[in-house]
C-alpha cells in the first residue's frame, strides 16, 4: 500500500480538536483522567507527530510463556461481551490457547480463542461445565488477521469473525463466570500447557457488541488503528470498554490503556513488528 503524506500541522490541529470534543462528552472520573494523562499531559504534541505503535507480542509455543492479569474480577463474563484482537499465526498447532480466561478445570474454563490446526475457533463452557466450540475459521499463516469473538446475549450465540466476514456461531444458553486467570499466549494451567504460536497485537474487551461502524473502524481496511485514534476519531468505542491492551511495550508490564487490568509476563515474551503502520 502506498504511503499517504499529510500536512502534519493541519492534522495535529484536527486531532487536538477531536480530542477536546471527546473530553467534553466523557463523564468525570477515569475517562477524563485517561484522555488527559495519555494524550495531553504525558505525551503531548510529540506523540501526535510520532509514528504509531509498531510493536507486537511474540508467542512461540514455549510453556508458561504468557502475559496475565493480576485481577480478573472485571474480566468475568457478562451475558453479552465482545473482544477484538490482531493475530499473526506462524504455525498450525493443535489445540493451543491464544487468548483465554480459564484453565484445564472446565468449571473455570470461561472462554478461549484457540489455534486448532489450520483454524481458529472459540471455546467456552456451560454452567454445567460442558465445553462447546464455534465452527472453525481458516487461518492464514504469516498474515495479520483481525479477529472478533464473544457472546450475543440476545441470541445466546458464541461467535467468531475474521477480517469482518460473516461470523460463525454456536448456541450457548449459559456461561460460567469463574475465577480463572485471564492471559494472552497460554492458559494458566502450567501442568497442561497449550501455548499459542502467533504474534498478538492490539486487543480489546467490551461488555457489549460493537456496531458495524465501530468494528469497521477498528479493522481499517486491514491496517488497524492506535488507541489514540480511537479516542480522537471513534469515541463511541469507549462505551462499554473494559480493557484495551495496545501491547506496545517491549518489556515489563503490558498496560491496559483504558482500565486497570494490566498484564504481567510470567516469562520472557519477545516483541516484533505489529499491525500498526504510521499514526497519520
Amino acid at each position: 500500500m502506498a504511503k499517504r503524506y499529510y500536512n502534519l500541522e493541519k492534522e495535529t490541529k484536527i486531532f487536538l480538536k477531536r480530542m477536546e470534543e471527546t473530553r467534553a462528552v466523557l463523564p468525570d472520573g477515569a475517562g477524563i483522567s485517561r484522555v488527559n494523562d495519555y494524550i495531553v499531559k504525558k505525551k503531548g504534541l510529540g506523540l501526535i507527530l510520532s509514528t504509531r505503535n509498531k510493536i507486537a507480542q511474540v508467542f512461540r509455543g514455549i510453556n508458561t510463556q504468557r502475559i496475565v492479569a493480576s485481577s480478573n474480577t472485571i474480566l468475568r463474563l457478562n451475558p453479552t461481551w465482545e473482544m477484538v484482537s490482531w493475530v499473526f499465526p506462524s504455525s498450525t498447532p493443535n489445540q493451543r490457547e491464544l487468548i483465554v480466561k480459564g484453565n484445564n478445570n472446565l468449571i473455570n474454563y470461561e472462554y478461549s480463542l484457540r489455534q486448532s490446526g489450520a483454524n481458529f475457533s472459540v471455546s467456552s463452557t456451560t454452567s454445567a461445565g460442558v465445553g462447546i466450540n464455534t465452527p472453525n475459521k481458516a487461518m492464514t499463516l504469516n498474515t495479520w488477521q483481525f479477529l472478533r469473538f464473544g457472546r450475543d446475549g440476545l441470541t445466546t450465540n458464541l461467535f467468531l469473525s475474521k477480517n469482518n466476514d460473516t461470523p460463525v456461531t454456536v448456541a450457548q444458553a449459559t456461561q460460567t463466570a469463574g475465577s480463572a486467570t485471564f492471559s494472552i499466549g497460554d492458559w494458566s494451567e502450567t501442568g497442561q500447557p497449550r501455548p499459542g504460536i502467533a504474534n498478538v497485537d492490539s486487543t480489546g474487551r467490551w461488555n457489549r457488541l460493537l456496531t458495524v461502524a465501530e468494528y469497521t473502524f477498528l479493522y481499517n481496511s486491514g491496517r488497524g488503528v492506535s488507541f489514540y485514534e480511537i479516542l480522537a476519531y471513534q469515541p463511541s468505542l469507549l462505551d462499554g470498554l473494559v480493557s484495551y491492551w495496545q501491547l506496545s511495550e517491549g518489556s515489563g508490564i503490558r498496560y491496559d490503556w483504558w482500565g486497570t487490568n494490566h498484564l504481567t509476563p510470567t516469562s520472557s515474551v519477545l516483541t516484533t513488528s505489529g499491525i500498526i503502520d504510521k499514526f497519520f
